[in-house]
């Protein structure tokens, strides 16, 4: 098996959801030994959710097919978004596209061009978004938790801060714009004013420094004269 195969569930395989009540699901990820994960996209009692098991309890019954944008771009018109995972979106430009509430939780977007998308409320639990161009996507109320960030351009992109917007993984790129924004904010709070002046060094590593200033310790900053 390889990731972007679907797959049914074989009877009597033992699991409770992807069994053979699951009539679709797709290969997301390759394990070690006979190990993949299948997330279910047809199931006859509306089962969901991706899952660890064993590849010999299914049967392949095709692959995804080659990104065709204006054929997709379709698709999202006609409100079929669960359709998109019929297709291979690695490196897909899906930018400026209507993704709000898919469902595309552990689906692989690696360089992906998603700027300017509409993510509000999307599933994107535990994607694959490394080097993905995220650029200004609305991402508000998108989950998000455990997605992989590593390389994604996030910038003046809306981000949720929320549940979702929990345990991403990222590169230091992204943790320096974060510490950054989180620096940059007014708040005389005795413990707040330890912890940022302590990472103004990390935060001050920001991509858009030139453009955006250094952040000095809130002592200096109080006590600035203009001359």
């Amino acid at each position: 098996m390889q990731i972007g195969d679907f797959v049914k569930g074989k009877p009597s395989n033992g699991y409770g959801i992807t069994n053979e009540d699951m009539t679709r699901g797709v290969v997301v990820e390759i394990l070690s030994g006979d190990r993949i994960k299948v997330k279910v996209l047809d199931h006859v009692d509306g089962g969901t959710g991706t899952y660890e098991v064993s590849a010999v309890g299914f049967e392949v019954i095709g692959h995804q097919k080659k990104f065709d944008r204006p054929e997709v771009l379709e698709l999202l018109k006609n409100g079929c978004k669960k359709a998109i995972l019929d297709y291979d979106l690695r490196s897909a430009d899906l930018s400026d596209a209507d993704l709000s509430s898919a469902d595309l939780s552990s689906a692989d977007l690696r360089d992906a061009d998603l700027r300017g998308a509409n993510l509000r409320g999307a599933n994107l639990r535990g994607a694959n978004l490394r080097g993905a161009n995220l650029r200004d996507a609305d991402l508000s109320s998108a989950n998000l938790r455990g997605a992989d960030l590593s390389g994604a351009d996030l910038d003046f992109s809306c981000l949720p801060l929320r549940c979702g917007g929990l345990r991403w993984k990222i590169d230091k790129r992204l943790a320096c714009q974060l510490a950054y924004h989180l620096c940059s904010m007014q708040c005389d709070d005795e413990e707040y004013l330890k912890m940022r002046d302590s990472v103004l060094g990390f935060a001050n590593q920001f991509h858009r420094f030139d453009e955006c200033g250094r952040l000095n310790p809130q002592e200096k900053e109080n006590n600035q004269i203009e001359i």
